[in-house]
């Protein structure tokens, strides 16, 4: 919160902010000040809408569901999903959203919440969960990727052979490392490895790791990098640097330098407010070791109107 008041003093309009709980204490300042929010989060209905105007998620993060939980039930047969989250803001918000489309979609949904700590042993929580036979458990967007895999591990240390989603993907590297290849084996990936996949992700990619090296790539910097262009362009539509101007101009936009075609700002059905910076669900498979592209899932019309 000092942060944020001291740029407010230095006169700072436009705020990039990470973390559900972390939006949701300094929002009371930040609306009141006018300032708009790039959220790094997965939002709620308290935290984007009509009372929240000024507040825009920046990546598609508890929407998740919306297109894997009918691939999990049409295409693989699942019946009851389990979903993972800390126990905290944004873990609710995800929560919520996944009971939401699992009610919609017509599966079970098995909640699991752990509390953040820096606990790598999730043994206790994991056989709980087992004893609900889950067909599928997904990480949600929330979980921090590097527990998520220490609970793959022992999930698979515990006997489970059903199918996996990490919801935040992370480097092969770092799978390999805490979980181990035979772990990880068969785990979807919600895609954010999109150097995988996509022309314009590729060559940054190249760029980048040519200046700074493969060691230090991570492929956050591609999330990151449609932030910059997605504000600069509500900004030159608006002709201005009025704030409530600027966040007017966002949910009329289409969007110009996207690197996933078909990116909009979506979410009014659902939050009261198309707030949410709405991606494909690139997505891939992780085989012998390697990730393998996947076709890109699509969101149901049924539920897409949900959502907007």
């Amino acid at each position: 919160m000092s942060a944020v008041n001291r740029l407010i003093g230095e006169d700072v309009k436009f705020m990039y902010i990470l973390g559900g709980a972390m939006v949701a204490v300094t929002q009371p300042v930040t609306d009141a000040n006018k300032i708009l929010v790039q959220a790094w989060a997965a939002l709620s209905k308290k935290t984007m809408g009509p009372k929240h105007p000024y507040t825009f998620q920046t990546d598609t993060e508890a929407e998740i569901p919306l297109a894997w939980y009918p691939f999990f039930k049409d295409k693989l047969g699942a019946k009851r999903i389990a979903a993972i989250a800390p126990d905290d803001e944004t873990g609710w918000a995800v929560m919520d959203f996944a009971k939401f489309v699992s009610e919609k979609v017509g599966v079970e949904h098995i909640p699991m919440l752990f509390t953040r700590s820096a606990t790598m042993d999730f043994t206790p929580m994991l056989t709980k969960l087992l004893a609900k036979k889950p067909d599928v458990i997904e990480s949600t967007s929330a979980t921090p990727p590097g527990q998520w895999l220490a609970m793959v591990k022992q999930l698979r240390g515990l006997g489970y052979k059903g199918y996996l989603l990490a919801g935040a993907g992370s480097p092969m590297g770092q799978a390999l490392e805490i979980a181990g290849k035979d772990a990880i084996e068969g785990m979807y990936v919600r895609g954010q490895e999109y150097s995988l996949y996509n022309a314009k992700a590729k060559d940054m990619r190249a760029r980048y790791t040519a200046k700074y090296g493969a060691k230090d790539w991570n492929f956050l910097v591609v999330d990151q990098r449609d932030n910059l262009y997605w504000l600069t362009q509500a900004i030159e539509e608006a002709q201005s640097l009025d704030v409530a101007k600027v966040a007017a101009q966002i949910p009329k936009m289409k969007l110009k330098d996207a690197w996933l075609e078909g990116t909009y700002f979506g979410g009014k059905a659902y939050y009261g407010s198309a707030s949410v910076y709405l991606m494909p669900h690139v997505n891939y498979i992780i085989k012998d070791g390697k990730q393998i592209g996947q076709p890109t899932l699509q969101v149901p019309e049924d539920l897409k109107k949900l959502l907007d």
